[in-house]
């Protein structure tokens, strides 16, 4: 699966490919990086439909019927075979009605809201000449939005339907492989209530092609701790009313608390007391590696905290680095219950963090992306040098290694993949400023010098 960004906000280019399970995006502030990642984020939320029902091994949703519209299509179309009084063994052809019928139902159930989202989530999207562009690139077809026009366009493709006037066939369709063909034999509602089913089958088909590649998808911003402890008292109200606003009148006024924002905290409200397990060994990791303490949840206060030894702290009694760090604990220990075809992104997770922490965490953030796709952005040489050391040393398999660069383009934010070689990747975000700290402390000392001589 791959996501393209073209020319959104203060993006111009970006590019997310989910066939790699480590993606760190480097780039310097105020860049794009964290607004890429939320409308990464909010296309890989919203893509599957209210009514979607997980399970360990698969992904089922059943449609009621696709919308109104693709019923009144429907209907339509047989009755109009019925009118031009077809002679007995004609046949027309539909498919590509169906095929737009299918689009039009994948609008109404995910993209419609996804568009909503990033309306409610950002208030500067179309920035640029051109209009915004975005993609979903699966194995088999894509599918992409235009947001300004609320529109999408698909090359997926049905299974070829024909209707054919045969009274005295023995059932109602036939189905192959290749193609389904409805039998016209004077019972309308019967043949209409088979291209329903039709139709039903193919957009089911359409969303297991996205559970084949996407399960869960998680979002844990920069400042998690201040985001917690800031909203802890009024924060479920004014977080689902941000998803919202849009139903409001101009006079009211919601906090711009952006949806993937709002998801985070409503997650850790919603937390409950039993451990997700299968994530729950890199949290432990983490506690003993880093915090040197654990992540506990207080059932009786509804609330996380920090434990040491037999004291239980509240998070705005911790350091800045425990108070970042913990929600991201949380959320493997707690909350992430699913582990194939699941996406987390974190925003710097190195934030607050001694150099000797950050390095410890990547190390398990990087044995984590073997068991979910992680997507994370980083300000850290710290971070960049020590994956290409576990490269070199074999400890990260650099095919799964996806390192994006965010440079500036005039005034937007362009990514760039960068090229992971066996014995790393070359630096080409922070070896500039270290450079010219190393040539000026050359010139201090040089001028020192010379002043100390002249003395």
């Amino acid at each position: 699966m791959k996501i393209l960004i073209k020319n959104m906000g203060p993006v111009e280019y970006f590019e997310l490919d989910l066939d790699k399970s480590f993606t760190v995006i480097y780039g310097g502030n105020n860049i794009g990086k964290s607004y890429a990642m939320q409308v990464c984020y909010l296309l890989m939320k919203h893509i599957y439909p209210e009514g979607a029902i997980f399970r360990p091994d698969r992904y089922y949703y059943r449609p009621r019927r696709m919308s109104f519209d693709y019923q009144l299509i429907a209907k339509n179309l047989i009755r109009s075979f019925y009118k031009k009084e077809r002679r007995e063994g004609s046949e027309i052809d539909i498919t590509s009605d169906v095929q737009s019928a299918v689009i039009n139902g994948l609008f109404l159930l995910s993209a419609k809201a996804f568009f909503a989202a990033c309306k409610n989530t950002f208030k500067e999207i179309k920035t640029h000449e051109s209009n915004p562009f975005i993609s979903l690139n699966l194995t088999d077809f894509y599918i992409a939005f235009d947001i300004m026009n609320e529109k999408i366009s698909s090359d997926y493709n049905v299974q070829k339907v024909l209707l054919t006037k045969k009274k005295d066939a023995g059932r109602l369709a036939r189905e192959t492989s290749a193609y389904l063909r409805i039998f016209i034999k004077d019972d309308e509602n019967k043949e209409t209530k088979r291209l329903l089913e039709h139709g039903d089958k193919a957009i089911t088909k359409l969303f297991y092609a996205f559970a084949d590649e996407l399960k869960r998808v998680y979002y844990l911003p920069s400042s998690r701790s201040g985001i917690y402890t800031g909203l802890s008292s009024i924060g479920p109200a004014i977080a689902q009313l941000a998803q919202n606003r849009t139903f409001f009148t101009q006079g009211f006024v919601v906090p711009s608390i952006s949806e993937p924002v709002s998801d985070y905290y409503l997650t850790l409200m919603d937390i409950k007391s039993s451990m997700a397990q299968k994530l729950e060994p890199f949290a432990i990791e983490i506690e003993e590696d880093v915090l040197r303490g654990s992540v506990i949840f207080d059932a009786e206060k509804g609330a996380y905290q920090y434990q040491s030894g037999e004291i239980r702290y509240d998070l705005t009694q911790t350091s800045s680095m425990i108070a970042e760090i913990s929600p991201i604990v949380a959320y493997l220990k707690y909350i992430v219950r699913s582990q194939q075809k699941t996406v987390i992104f974190i925003e710097e997770p190195e934030a607050h963090l001694h150099p000797e922490n950050q390095v410890r965490l990547i190390e398990i953030l990087a044995k984590l992306a073997t068991k979910v796709n992680l997507v994370i952005s980083s300000h850290s040489n710290y971070i960049f040098n020590k994956l290409n050391n576990m490269i070199l040393d074999g400890q990260l398999n650099g095919t799964l290694y996806n390192p994006i660069l965010m440079e500036p383009e005039g005034s937007f934010g362009k990514a760039r993949n960068l090229d992971v070689a066996d014995i790393g990747v070359k630096d080409e975000n922070f070896t500039d400023i270290t450079e010219l700290l190393w040539d000026e402390r050359e010139e201090i000392i040089e001028r020192r010098n010379e002043e100390n001589a002249d003395d």
